[in-house]
């Protein structure tokens, strides 16, 4: 399956979930590129992915201040105990990448068959991968008037483990 394929679904998705979790509307794609040889995340950035026959890892790398919206909304309604806010944002960022895929997954029935999912991790420090081997990575960069959110997808899958630590082929 074509990035540009997944990228769409996840595009559609991410649009839908942010206006129905949290009432944030995508102003723009500010960028799409399905050939990038680096990818460059911010502090928080959820990981989950798509087994085969997708094979893809999806990183969802989001800037503080729509993090920061998404947490709000999130949390408005429930007490979030001092000293567990960065626990709490967290675990918002993971929930968004939670639903967008696993809603994306239903968009793909041509599979003919059920498609595992890699359960999301969250990463919070800054990095930059270099795409090495014979990796493929796409990107979008998703504008809302909170903040942005990067969407990354490698590909093969098996060259990076959670972390997204290229592994030795």
């Amino acid at each position: 399956m074509p990035l540009s394929t997944l990228m769409s679904s996840i595009l559609r998705r991410t649009r839908r979930i942010l206006l129905a979790t949290a009432a944030i509307n995508i102003d723009a794609v500010e960028r799409f590129d399905g050939d990038v040889s680096a990818l460059d995340l911010h502090d928080i950035t959820a990981v989950g992915g798509f087994g085969e026959p997708i094979g893809v890892r999806a990183a969802f790398s989001f800037d503080n201040s729509l993090l920061r919206a998404l947490y709000g909304r999130f949390t408005a309604d429930i007490p979030v105990p001092r000293g567990q806010e960065d626990l709490f944002c967290r675990d918002t960022a993971a929930e968004i990448a939670n639903m967008i895929l696993g809603t994306s997954s239903g968009d793909f029935p041509e599979v003919g068959r059920s498609i595992a999912m890699t359960p999301v991790i969250v990463l919070t420090e800054d990095r930059h991968i270099d795409r090495r081997h014979h990796a493929v990575f796409g990107t979008m960069r998703v504008r809302a008037p909170s903040g942005r959110l990067d969407v990354h997808l490698l590909r093969p899958r098996e060259l990076f483990d959670n972390r997204l630590n290229q592994l030795v082929v």
